[in-house]
């Protein structure tokens, strides 16, 4: 009885196959990437997508301390007095904002909503550090997390539930607006309304003019209103809320969603009467 394969393969063979197994796999990979059709730098979204570009982003390494590894502690992108932030993330989000004040001052624009077409490319650290940037500008700014499936802005911010603090008890009128704790972000103008679970029958909000009397009250008290919604292709009421708003920007991550889908979105935002201020 045979104890060994006829055909054994050398060490030097197998290792052979192995590393050219590999190249051919991440050949095909870098081939797929480059042939699909997304925004992979500054010169495709000039060529390929709808809108203008108001703004770009550089991918930020969240750097954290010894401390936050041993305890598994999530850190955000935050831009206020942050060690950990480089000047040049926190600059991209001071050009941001100068516009957006340019654009009030031009034509009062002062609501504005903060949307993609996915999840995870950035809508909510982009909505909370324009955000930031205008509170540190001088403006009052109240920051709203309209995101009721999956709110992130707690998350960002490090907020915890709080009695009179949780934005759908306002929409549902567990709360009235006096009474309402919004919650103010250190020793700076911006404020906050947002929510630390989600909420499911966050559809009545859109349907009853709840959030659109809310934003209207928003509007005469702050000098800005940052509003972060769900992604466009996953909840339906977000085209309902961006309807209410001043102007919408579209968050674009790098190589991540198709250009076709992206001009569609553009071209749904414009239709249903909310003109879209550009995108990042």
């Amino acid at each position: 009885v045979p104890s060994v394969p006829s055909n054994r393969i050398s060490n030097s063979n197998r290792n052979m196959v192995v590393t050219a197994s590999a190249t051919v796999a991440l050949a095909i990979i870098i081939a797929l990437s480059l042939m699909r059709n997304t925004v992979k730098k500054e010169s495709d979204f000039n060529e390929k997508i709808e809108s203008k570009l108001i703004g770009t982003i550089a991918h930020e390494d969240k750097k954290m301390s010894l401390q936050d590894i041993r305890h598994k502690k999530k850190k955000a992108l935050l831009i206020h007095n942050n060690a950990y932030i480089s000047l040049r993330f926190t600059e991209n989000f001071h050009k941001i904002a100068a516009k957006l004040e340019h654009k009030k001052n031009q034509s009062g624009d002062k609501v504005f909503a903060i949307t993609s077409v996915a999840e995870n490319e950035g809508k909510s650290t982009c909505a909370a550090n324009i955000a930031v940037s205008l509170a540190d500008r001088g403006n009052k700014v109240i920051l709203l997390d309209l995101d009721f499936k999956k709110p992130a802005l707690y998350k960002i911010f490090n907020e915890k539930a709080t009695e009179n603090g949780e934005l759908s008890d306002l929409l549902s009128k567990k709360i009235s607006f006096e009474n309402f704790a919004f919650r103010p972000f250190k020793k700076t103008l911006l404020s906050l309304a947002i929510n630390t679970n989600p909420c499911s029958d966050y559809r009545f909000f859109t349907e009853n003019s709840t959030i659109s009397e809310l934003i209207e009250k928003l509007r005469e008290k702050f000098d800005f209103v940052i509003i972060d919604t769900a992604p466009l292709s996953l909840d339906s009421t977000v085209t309902d809320i961006i309807s209410m708003v001043d102007k919408t920007i579209l968050i674009v991550r790098t190589d991540t969603v198709n250009v076709n889908a992206l001009n569609d979105s553009i071209s749904t935002i414009s239709k249903i009467g909310s003109n879209l201020a550009g995108c990042i």
